[in-house]
């Protein structure tokens, strides 16, 4: 997962962060990976027991993927309680989340979509997925669901895939450190979109796929200067994003 290699490329070029590894992040990283295999009760609080897949959903999660290069060394020292900070940060991010009635968890949504439309592998296997994640450092769990959807498919229809004829206004608002919905991608679909009418792009520097959750200011302040109208108006910068010491 490219959002991970750039969180570790981050540490390597923070001298707090580089001092607390030692050595290169992705070394250390594979070393504590190494490390979980040999010794799995360092996995105890690791749901499903998937460290890739579990720090690769920890990616989009503000307060909790600061901390993945200091947890990771906390790993590869054999530090017990190594998960004990970062699922607070994870449940605390969450928590806002899910404080709104309407927002219940989205994933089979998510599996159903992607497994009817969006899949360009329909007849990878689990096993192959497995293998594909075995020279990954961060995974994520939606191509496994892909590979054995628990749902009924729907068949995709005549407009999927089809650029609209004409579009109106549009504000696109995208983290360029997503690991759900690639910025490069997002950037090619744009492009796209252009032909059929105005969009615009406000991109969410050092932001996940959640971007309310790390750039609530600056997206808040996008928004409205698009629904105003306010062409000239003066764009909002974000503080640069700090590495986590806890």
């Amino acid at each position: 997962m490219k959002v991970g290699r750039q969180l570790l490329a981050d540490c390597d070029a923070n001298a707090q962060c580089s001092a607390r590894m030692g050595a290169p992040a992705g070394q250390v990283y594979r070393r504590a990976l190494a490390r979980v295999e040999k010794e799995p009760q360092l996995l105890a609080a690791v749901p499903g027991g998937n460290l890739k897949q579990f720090f690769g959903n920890i990616l989009d999660l503000p307060s909790a993927a600061a901390q993945l290069p200091w947890r990771i060394k906390d790993i590869d020292e054999g530090k017990a309680d190594w998960a004990q900070s970062l699922i607070a940060g994870a449940e605390k991010d969450m928590a806002t989340l899910g404080s709104f009635p309407q927002s219940p968890p989205s994933m089979p949504l998510v599996m159903l979509i992607s497994a009817s439309e969006n899949n360009l592998r329909p007849g990878r296997t689990e096993k192959e997925v497995l293998e594909e994640e075995a020279g990954l450092l961060f995974a994520s769990s939606i191509p496994g669901h892909l590979a054995n959807p628990p749902q009924t498919l729907y068949q995709r229809d005549a407009l999927f895939a089809q650029l609209p004829k004409r579009l109106p206004p549009m504000l696109v608002i995208h983290g360029d450190r997503d690991g759900k919905t690639p910025y490069d991608a997002a950037l090619r679909h744009i492009e796209r979109l252009r032909k059929a009418g105005p969009v615009q792009l406000y991109t969410a520097s050092g932001v996940g796929h959640f971007v309310l959750w790390a750039d609530q200011g600056c997206a808040r302040a996008e928004v409205t200067r698009f629904v105003l109208g306010n062409k000239a108006g003066e764009r909002c910068v974000a503080p640069p994003k700090v590495a986590s010491t806890h």
